[in-house]
């Protein structure tokens, strides 16, 4: 036991500064922050998104009965009034790309302590500039009446393609040139300056316009020098020099692996989680977005390795739902009383009171399962995915739901919701004998402690 200990000690020592530097670092925080912030807006694109397609089918409405004819008018409701219904879904989902760029660039200059919604402007424009230029064009849907091009009325129009999920990574990447662009022109002073008796409503304006002319000059310039000699534009280049890269990180093996190193990291004290999410979140966000377009548009959602991440934390980090339940009838008054605090945030995903109080961090007869439990969880997912027994998600969800309910909303599929449940006993039984252990050692120790006080 005190090999193990003094293993995990060393390897503390060395990652423990890495991992924190990365956990700190500014850019990263800003995308984590600047995505967690439109949670609100996903939830609501969420719910008209089901509301617009009831997950219902023919064989269940076949079945003539009180609850098939109540969706029966759920379904003639959102068969007559879809374009309805889904205009909040594409005007929240469908713009994503634009919000992000709005919201982290707003966290990162407020981390730089620069004038936050000056610099969210800011990148909202110049994202919006060169992902959705407006061009003069004629409407698909008069061209679809079948009458002379040449004589329909010509629009202003702009192409969404990069405002929903598929812009994501350019307007991470914007929002953090413009606010870099920002504040290096805070540091040389580069800004018109109002006399100090102008309110600063007013002079704080004045002060953004050499910043934003600067931007403007340097990322638009670049995005129409790849048009002149590329023929794409800024956004088109950056996803195809990503792509290459996304999909070597997004293949089922490596998103285990990083679930492995972020499961490491909790058992050394830092948050593992953290750490990874700003890498996981935008191909979460992004996959879950692609697969909402195709069922909206009437195609087959398709399944995309980082699916895998949400059977990481079922009952939080490590699949710990499964060690709670052990714990709140365990004959040690410690597991015991953490065990059953631990149940209600538990259901929620919630779980530092067990790894810190259990503790689960640098406890290794529990870190094994700890590590373990999440690998096996989802390789069970991957199966579940591929033998069709598990339904593709298709509509994102990115808040912090009670288990089982986060799985439906996503894909609309009652077998989704029970999957979680039944992994919280396949997680249980990893625990178990490690748990059966480690208890063994509590309750010897608390009993010693009992006899000396007595």
């Amino acid at each position: 036991m005190s090999t193990k200990v003094n293993f995990i000690e060393k390897m503390n020592v060395k990652i423990a500064p890495i991992a924190n530097k990365i956990a700190k670092q500014r850019h990263l925080n800003a995308v984590s922050g600047g995505i967690m912030a439109t949670i609100p807006l996903t939830i609501l694109g969420s719910f008209l998104m089901i509301l617009a397609n009831p997950p219902v089918n023919d064989t269940i409405l076949a079945n003539n009965n009180i609850f098939t004819d109540m969706l029966q008018v759920w379904v003639d409701f959102s068969s007559k009034y879809y374009d309805i219904l889904i205009a909040p879904f594409n005007m929240t989902m469908g713009i994503f790309s634009l919000i992000a760029a709005f919201t982290i660039a707003y966290q990162l200059s407020k981390s730089y302590k620069l004038p936050a919604l000056s610099g969210a402007i800011t990148s909202s424009v110049i994202f919006m500039l060169v992902a959705a230029p407006a061009t003069m064009a004629v409407s698909s849907a008069l061209i679809a009446t079948g009458g002379d091009i040449a004589t329909l009325p010509v629009a202003n129009m702009m192409n969404m393609k990069f405002l929903g999920s598929e812009g994501l990574f350019t307007a991470i990447i914007i929002s953090i040139a413009t606010v870099e662009i920002n504040r290096l022109c805070y540091i040389k002073k580069w800004s018109i300056k109002m006399p100090e008796s102008v309110p600063p409503m007013i002079a704080e304006p004045f002060t953004a316009l050499i910043p934003l002319l600067l931007n403007l000059i340097i990322i638009y310039g670049i995005n129409a020098m790849l048009l002149i000699n590329l023929e794409m534009g800024l956004p088109a280049a950056i996803m195809s020099v990503l792509t290459p890269s996304i999909n070597a990180i997004n293949n089922p093996i490596t998103v285990i692996l990083l679930a492995v190193f972020a499961m490491l990291l909790w058992v050394f004290g830092i948050h593992g989680t953290s750490v990874v999410s700003p890498l996981i979140m935008p191909l979460v966000v992004q996959a879950s977005f692609t697969n909402a377009a195709l069922v909206e548009a009437g195609q087959v959602a398709v399944f995309d390795p980082i699916f895998l991440w949400g059977f990481l934390s079922i009952g939080g980090a490590g699949c710990t739902l499964g060690l709670v339940f052990l714990m709140s009838r365990s004959k040690s008054k410690q597991l015991s009383t953490i065990g059953k605090i631990g149940i209600i945030p538990g259901l929620c995903g919630i779980n530092e009171p067990i790894i810190f109080g259990a503790p689960i961090i640098y406890n290794p007869l529990l870190a094994i399962p700890f590590i373990l439990a999440p690998v096996v969880c989802m390789l069970l997912g991957w199966l579940g995915y591929a033998t069709g027994i598990l339904t593709l998600p298709f509509i994102p969800v990115l808040s912090l739901l009670p288990i089982g309910i986060s799985q439906f909303m996503g894909s609309l599929s009652i077998m989704n919701a029970i999957f979680p449940i039944f992994l919280i006993f396949v997680s249980g039984a990893i625990y178990y004998p490690f748990f059966r252990v480690y208890e063994k050692q509590l309750i010897l120790s608390e009993s010693k402690m009992e006899e000396e006080s007595n």
